[in-house]
């Protein structure tokens, strides 16, 4: 998982903390990033962004979510504490996909993973701190109001039995398999992620260039649900695309990394819609090829959709900007955290 300073949360003292409790037991090495002085030399170009837990050889964790308060929620929707307010929760915490699963044969492919980039990593340790802290960002608040929509919470979907997967990472096999999914579309693309990242890279333009084509296609199901934060950049690659923008809306605090392709399957992970996320960094999803699962999924998305506002193009004089510390909150906007604003 991810080692960035969010939202309070310090993950070098974090690292100390466990080696308190653990002592010899935590076996530990900052991710081999490149773009970090924690490592010497690193494979991975802006980050190690994989959230995955294995535990006793058999039980897998896969999520979208970061290991901090606004993606793991201490709070229980089905058993609410006092003078709880459902609107607010939804509001407040991130939307993400998550899997608990118990597998050996998947848990054990996954360790593998774990081993390989820790063994490798601790050859690389630098001995520095990971990064220094990030300003924050003022971000505009002008926007339409979000619909009034009854709160839906989604109780987990538990299977007794053996769905079809296809286990994804990056940088081995994601574009590849993703691609062969989204490809293969007749009727229905579900997209939910944090933003779609223009490059110039053949493959990632060449399936950029299709999902445009999709969302301009008569009687198509296509909807794409984006973060409310810095969507600039993917609005306007989208526009140059000539995606559908009428399609296209945004959501405050949506964290998934989810598609769902007809009936054929449905992708759960940590994947950014980015040639980075796709191709570069170590990331890791599922994909399942289960009817009952991708039922599940799209009537989450479409409860997300429902109060999700629509993705208009904004003006530059509303564009983000960089917060001095201290310093006072201009009109229209609000402040966040870097790590929010990046949308790791």
């Amino acid at each position: 998982m991810q080692y960035k300073n969010v939202s309070g949360f310090d993950n070098k003292e974090a690292q100390q903390d466990l080696r308190e409790v653990l002592g010899d037991r935590l076996d530990f090495a900052w991710a081999a990033v490149a773009s970090t002085r924690a490592v010497t030399e690193g494979w991975f170009p802006t980050a190690y962004h994989i959230k995955t837990i294995v535990k006793g050889h058999r039980h897998l964790w896969i999520s979208s979510g970061n290991w901090k308060s606004s993606g793991q929620s201490q709070e229980d929707p089905f058993n609410p504490p006092l003078r709880f307010n459902a609107n607010a929760f939804l509001r407040d915490h991130n939307r993400e996909w998550h899997l608990v699963i118990d597998s050996p044969e998947l848990t054990l492919q996954f360790e593998r993973f774990i081993r390989y980039d820790l063994d490798k990593a601790k050859e690389v340790q630098s001995g520095s701190a990971p990064e220094t802290e990030m300003p924050d960002v003022f971000v505009p608040t002008a926007e339409p109001p979000a619909p009034e929509v009854e709160p839906e919470f989604f109780r987990p979907l538990r299977l007794t039995r053996q769905p079809r997967v296809t286990p994804l990472f990056s940088p081995d096999n994601f574009i590849e398999e993703v691609t062969t999914l989204v490809t293969q579309v007749t009727s229905r693309l579900y997209i939910q992620n944090q933003y779609l990242k223009p490059t110039r890279q053949a493959r990632w333009r060449e399936l950029n260039e299709f999902v445009a084509a999709f969302s301009r296609r008569p009687g198509a199901d296509f909807r794409l649900i984006l973060r409310d934060l810095d969507v600039q950049d993917s609005l306007e690659m989208m526009a140059e695309m000539d995606f559908d923008l009428s399609r296209v809306r945004k959501l405050k605090n949506t964290h998934t990394k989810g598609i769902l392709v007809d009936n054929a399957g449905v992708v759960i992970g940590s994947h950014n819609w980015s040639s980075q996320g796709f191709m570069r960094n170590r990331d890791a999803s599922l994909i399942f090829d289960d009817q009952e699962v991708i039922d599940y999924y799209a009537r989450l998305f479409l409860f997300d959709w429902s109060r999700a506002i629509p993705a208009e193009l904004s003006t530059p004089e509303m564009e983000p900007l960089l917060a001095a510390p201290g310093e006072v909150i201009p009109p229209g906007m609000r402040r966040v955290t870097w790590s929010e604003f990046e949308n790791e």
